[in-house]
């Protein structure tokens, strides 16, 4: 059982850089965001075991989670435009005057509170179920800087989620699963009707298949998966649920070890993920702004055995290509980017002492790290997302040391 008690408190002016053309120009501009405290008062508690009934066994879990959020925002917002520059030829701006984001009020109270048993069932040495409910309960209000309620919803629902296991032998796994999940809604952005404003909760559901296979050094595993869920945008500039998002894939992940000293993790995901019943032909049925289709990462680890405590490792990761908005009228490029890495491993003064020397984006590969909608509240009116520039070629030694 724990309990935790966090806040959050931050200047919450952040600048943004807009492109206006294709030929590099742009636009600094800075902003006092929506929120700029946060505080969090979360709990749990778990209790599990097992036991037989007769030939059946049950691991079983009961547990309890639950947070208080209070979420404080400026009294005054805005944005302040700095300057414009060229991508080629940056420019640094003077500092403005920006609203105080300390001079605050409470914005959004939210409660959510879960109830959770659970049971993973052996039916002999072949199949197996396990299932899960969990009764959330969940409520919110919305204030303005009077003090006064404008908007609040109080709900409560069951997620529940079941898989079917089959194991032909004793290394191997089948399973199918589906689950519910009832999740807190989105908050509006800033700029629209409702901003600042918590949407009444999502409810996402999954499909799962998949197959999983135990060798002696690695580990397969291959999944078939289906999520869907509401998906909230701007429409007439106001916030709300207006399409659903469902994405399809494949996961393919090996872990373990290759030869005695070479150790792998590798992840393949591909997907399909996509914006319906939007009542827009310009948004139905496109690929999700900021997602790619496809997703690699490999990360080796090689123990060099003529040196002991020495190692080499390599970690790689490619993404495809990525919608630059909703419309799926302009993507962002993919990218692959390598990093490598050498640990030694010894004593010194008795302790167990590691160093590493690692270089991050070893190409120097200029790419766009994470393409996000503006706001990170999904789609907007002006239908094009943010770009996070990736980080270039970094060198980085450091001491690890037990004491």
């Amino acid at each position: 059982m724990g309990l935790l008690r966090q806040s959050n408190d931050r200047a919450s002016t952040v600048p943004t850089n807009t492109l206006t053309d294709n030929f590099g120009n742009y636009t600094t501009t800075a902003a006092t965001t929506t929120f700029s405290l946060d505080t969090v008062l979360s709990n749990q508690a778990a209790l599990n075991g097992r036991f037989f009934t007769g030939p059946v066994s049950h691991d079983v879990v009961f547990a309890n989670n639950g947070f208080i959020w209070d979420r404080y925002r400026p009294y005054v917002l805005g944005a302040v435009t700095l300057g414009s520059a060229n991508l080629a030829n940056p420019a640094l701006f003077a500092a403005r005057s920006f609203p105080d984001f300390k001079n605050r009020f409470l914005s959004v109270e939210t409660f959510q509170q879960s109830l959770t048993v659970g049971d993973v069932i052996g039916f002999g040495e072949h199949w197996g179920a396990q299932f899960a409910l969990s009764q959330s309960w969940i409520n919110a209000r919305n204030l303005n800087s009077a003090g006064v309620t404008t908007s609040a919803y109080d709900t409560s629902g069951v997620s529940p989620t079941a898989s079917l296991l089959f194991k032909p032998m004793r290394n191997q796994t089948a399973y199918l699963t589906y689950s519910e999940n009832l999740q807190q809604g989105d908050t509006a952005p800033n700029g629209v009707a409702n901003a600042g404003a918590v949407l009444a909760p999502f409810r996402a559901k999954q499909w799962e298949l998949g197959y999983k296979i135990d060798l002696d050094r690695i580990d397969l595993r291959a999944a078939l998966f289906q999520i869907e869920r509401p998906y909230a945008y701007t429409v007439n500039n106001v916030y709300g649920v207006n399409g659903k998002q469902i994405n399809r894939g494949v996961e393919l992940t090996a872990s373990g070890k290759a030869t005695d000293d070479l150790t792998i993790f590798a992840g393949l995901s591909l997907l399909d993920p996509r914006l319906y019943d939007t009542g827009s032909a310009l948004t139905n049925n496109k690929q999700i702004l900021g997602l790619s289709h496809v997703v690699f990462n490999i990360l080796m680890d090689y123990q060099i055995p003529f040196a002991p405590g020495l190692a080499a490792n390599a970690n790689i990761n490619f993404a495809s290509d990525r919608p630059g908005n909703y419309a799926n009228t302009t993507f962002v490029d993919g990218y692959t980017v390598a990093d490598l890495g050498l640990r030694y491993s010894a004593r010194l003064l008795d302790r167990a002492v590691t160093w590493r020397l690692n270089v991050y984006n070893v190409a120097n590969a200029h790419y766009w790290a994470n393409v996000t909608p503006t706001g990170q509240n999904g789609y907007n009116s002006t239908d094009f997302g943010s770009g996070t520039l990736g980080a270039p070629r970094t060198l980085r030694l450091s001491m690890q040391m037990e004491l």
